[in-house]
């Protein structure tokens, strides 16, 4: 799993002192542009081959919201690469282990020029190797209409 620690902010935070849930949704695209990055297959990498990757779902499960000041760890794993689907989970717990947030996410790689879905070249597929998915509930992504 790709970490990095980080602090809590205060523009990170509501009235009450916890991390807002914008600033939660940042943290974890955050951790997945630094795992890229750092994986040689960020910005520098996908924008002059016209591909971006967009989020299109989300599940997070929150178990507590850190409060301003403490010490974070932030992780992400590919668990699924499929077609043009790259699919994440992430973990935000404090350094002591203490979990705080499970998630998981789909994303879709889009070549920017046709606005379409394309496949990950073979760099980027050895760049994001696939790991088991993090222990949550994984809810099913249908919603159903009762008649």
């Amino acid at each position: 799993m790709y970490t990095f620690d980080s602090r809590v902010r205060f523009s990170e935070t509501d009235m009450n002192g916890r991390l807002t849930l914008t600033s939660l949704i940042d943290y974890l695209q955050d951790c997945s542009t630094f795992h890229s990055e750092d994986a040689g297959v960020g910005f520098s990498y996908t924008r002059p081959r016209h591909i971006a990757w967009f989020v299109n779902y989300w599940q997070i499960d929150i178990l507590r919201l850190p409060l301003m000041g403490e010490k974070i760890r932030i992780g992400t794993r590919p668990v699924e690469a499929r077609a043009f689907f790259g699919n994440r989970c992430y973990l935000i717990e404090t350094l002591d282990k203490e979990p705080l947030v499970r998630a998981y996410a789909v994303w879709t790689l889009i070549d920017t020029s046709t606005q379409k879905p394309t496949g990950m070249d073979e760099a980027m597929r050895k760049a994001y190797p696939i790991e088991q998915k993090i222990d949550m509930e994984y809810l099913p992504r249908k919603i159903v209409i009762p008649k």
